[in-house]
């Protein structure tokens, strides 16, 4: 019997508690669709916020407070803009180093190659030598549009920008969108902003 998602998750945490007594649920819909890193991204949202009690979606295919409002009529339109905008890089030139790895059906749907930024990681700001391994790997590739994450060294920023004639980019919205106020407050506005900052970084390749 379809008790309803509240109540079904309620029972669930009852049930669950009682045997094993975690200190972390995760409730999936039984038409949420797992992506890859889902798990993974949401553990890193809750050691962001240990006092976070409820995460919920928010979307313009929904009622009542979770829906979003948006400035385009459906996601038809978004996704329109997009192809258009996406249509006036060249093909050969719609490369992007990125050390977010949440935009593989970003890059399969818009015909845009995502690659990793070598020998540097997310963890945290990295070294001379790594930043010089990358700018290899731009001078290599040809690629100017480079976004990454914990990178706010001047030095570094200057070094790449002297060395492989490249300009990091703004920080990229791909886990979670951003406070209210920012761009990325909302999924279409982060849609847009991410497929426009991506513009101006492919425009320099």
């Amino acid at each position: 019997m379809n008790v309803g998602f509240p109540k079904a998750c309620n029972q669930g945490l009852s049930a669950t508690q009682a045997a094993v007594s975690p200190t972390q649920f995760l409730l999936l819909n039984n038409d949420t669709i797992v992506t890859p890193g889902l798990l993974r991204r949401m553990i890193e949202c809750m050691r962001r916020a240990p006092d976070g009690g409820l995460v919920g979606p928010r979307t313009s295919f929904a009622k009542g407070h979770q829906q979003l409002k948006t400035g385009y009529q459906t996601m038809q339109a978004l996704d329109a803009w997009a192809q258009a905008q996406i249509a006036t890089i060249p093909a050969d030139k719609r490369k992007v180093i990125t050390s977010h790895d949440a935009f593989g059906y970003f890059a399969a749907h818009y015909g845009i190659r995502f690659l990793a930024p070598q020998g540097i990681s997310t963890d945290a700001e990295p070294s001379a030598k790594q930043v010089a391994q990358l700018i290899k790997q731009i001078q290599r590739e040809k690629i100017h549009a480079v976004f990454l994450e914990n990178m706010s060294n001047p030095k570094l920023l200057e070094q790449i920008s002297k060395d492989a004639g490249a300009t990091v980019g703004a920080s990229l919205y791909a886990d979670a969108l951003s406070v209210p106020g920012q761009p990325g407050a909302t999924y279409l506005e982060m849609a847009r902003y991410n497929v426009s900052a991506l513009l101006a970084g492919m425009q320099k390749n």
